[in-house]
């Protein structure tokens, strides 16, 4: 079996400070795949960083708009031509390992539609990277209720994630997109979860950027109010009991781990 095409899609608007190690680490990648940049009215450097890699591997530079990064990153995938999907922002970064290991996974396992890696975290500034150790599980359940979030079980790290085209159009996913300005990603791994369930690999994809200013701490508290949060949001007695059901079953589910793939040198053995 051919390994699948990959799609990743990079919103971007004034992201000049962070964007070459972005695009630095998707260059390095030893995958057939496309980088579609969407730019949302950038007024610093962005755009021509971005031209500067054009030719040295397959990014292209989409012209988005100013209504939103979830926008412009439904846009970009309307222009994609993978049958696998990714979605890294600008201040982000993937390791050397991570599109071959994603597609390899997908070509070995036909019957997984979405996937994700070990949560893993750059610290901007103090240039430390930490990641949770484990390969954690989710449950299909949990995610489709919504309990993945910030004040319950966590949220599901973004540019970890990798699903199958087909999920994303029964989802509706250009639809959840374009329907929500703070926490789409939030409400399209629930509607992802209603057809799906989300396998874990045992291996870090991709680094988080921790730094002051980004998205998603300046906007956290239109992002809790999108996904129905409220203040102290979190019912004690339900947690107990799920926490109980999830050691209960927990010994079921088994990440993918890719050294068992047939592979030599892989960078995770």
């Amino acid at each position: 079996m051919s390994s699948p095409y990959l799609t990743i899609v990079t919103p971007v608007y004034n992201a000049a400070a962070t964007l070459r190690r972005t695009l630095d680490a998707l260059m390095k990648q030893k995958a057939d795949f496309e980088h579609l940049v969407c730019d949302g009215g950038s007024t610093d450097a962005t755009v021509d960083i971005v031209r500067e890699y054009e030719g040295k591997y397959p990014v292209r530079l989409l012209k988005g708009d100013k209504l939103g990064v979830y926008v412009n990153v439904a846009d970009a995938f309307r222009e994609a031509r993978g049958q696998v999907f990714g979605w890294i922002n600008g201040d982000d970064f993937y390791l050397p390992w991570t599109l071959p290991t994603v597609a390899r996974i997908f070509t070995a396992y036909p019957d997984r539609s979405w996937i994700t890696g070990i949560p893993s975290w750059f610290c901007e500034g103090e240039e430390l990277g930490e990641s949770v150790g484990f390969a954690p599980i989710y449950f299909q359940s949990l995610v489709a209720r919504g309990w993945y979030r910030r004040n319950r079980l966590g949220c599901l790290q973004q540019e970890s994630q990798f699903w199958r085209r087909d999920l994303y159009e029964r989802a509706g996913g250009d639809q959840v997109l374009r329907a929500y300005r703070y926490a789409a990603d939030y409400h399209l791994w629930r509607k992802f979860a209603e057809h799906a369930p989300l396998q874990t690999v045992s291996a870090v994809l991709a680094c988080f950027t921790v730094r002051p200013g980004q998205f998603s701490a300046v906007n956290s508290e239109a992002y809790n109010r999108e996904c129905g949060c409220a203040p102290g949001d979190l019912d004690l007695a339900t947690l107990g009991k799920i926490f109980g059901r999830l050691a209960s079953v927990a010994f079921r589910h088994r990440p993918i781990r890719p050294r068992t793939l047939s592979s030599r040198n892989h960078p995770m053995d």
